[in-house]
């Protein structure tokens, strides 16, 4: 009854690599402390919003303003590092205009804050205008249940239940967590 929808990464080596997503993919991106994962999937994220898609973007570690502001300084082309010791005026002035032109249409990216457990992250989704047809999760080790000596066990029942979630709702969801943590 559902319509496949096609999707892109938006990233052309991935969508080579994958020939693209579909609504009910279930990606998971393992690696260790610092390699990258984060910013892979704001930039997977920021592209699919620059095409006009409508995603969501959940930070397990991170407020939902902290991640705005990276978001706006990745639109601008510039490391969002800066922004822990303080932007020049140059910069602080191409943010406010940037702002004032994303605020002037309607946003297609919602960011929440952490996200901990399905019923959760469904919740956010059923309150978008719009739904969402990506959803990026950052830290998906950190819905799990519990943290304890059967965590993997937990990791994946979180994950199949987000598999089951995106099949049942046509949407992509791509999930980012460490390989080195307990």
């Amino acid at each position: 009854e559902k319509d496949i929808v096609s999707l892109s990464w938006h990233i052309p080596y991935f969508d080579l690599m994958t020939n693209g997503l579909v609504g009910g993919d279930f990606i998971v991106v393992m690696a260790a402390t610092k390699t990258g994962k984060t910013t892979l999937i704001k930039l997977a994220a920021q592209s699919a919003f620059d095409q006009n898609e409508t995603v969501m973007f959940c930070s397990q570690e991170q407020a939902v303003l902290r991640m705005a502001q990276q978001f706006d300084m990745q639109k601008m082309g510039k490391v969002h590092s800066k922004l822990r010791h303080g932007v020049d005026e140059e910069t602080k002035l191409a943010l406010q205009e940037l702002q004032k032109r994303v605020r002037t249409k309607e946003s297609n990216i919602y960011i929440t804050p952490q996200v901990k457990s399905v019923a959760q992250l469904h919740e956010y989704i059923s309150a978008c205008e719009v739904r969402p047809t990506k959803v990026f999760i950052d830290g998906l080790n950190l819905m799990q249940e519990s943290q304890g000596e059967n965590s993997y066990a937990s990791l994946g029942n979180v994950s199949a239940q987000l598999k089951e979630y995106a099949n049942e709702h046509n949407i992509c969801i791509i999930a980012v967590t460490q390989t080195n943590r307990g």
